[in-house]
């Protein structure tokens, strides 16, 4: 609840999330504020897929400062 009042409170665009684990939890936190708050899926700890645009740690890593930069925008 502390969470969700804060994320309100604060006016936070996006949660970033790791896109190895179940997205739920996050997605329902974000669903809890009512708000438009994004969840946002970065690569952490693998890569992508190949047409995933973070096939390569490079790729990897402007991949997700692209979805950074876009959900904090």
């Amino acid at each position: 609840a502390d969470l969700v009042a804060l994320l309100r409170e604060d006016n936070i665009p996006a949660i970033f999330s790791n896109n190895t684990v179940n997205p739920a939890l996050v997605e329902a936190l974000a669903r809890e504020t009512g708000t438009d708050v994004q969840v946002v899926q970065l690569f952490e700890g693998s890569l992508g897929g190949p047409d995933s645009g973070a096939d390569t740690y490079a790729s990897m890593m402007t991949t997700n400062a692209r979805l950074i930069a876009d959900a904090l925008a």
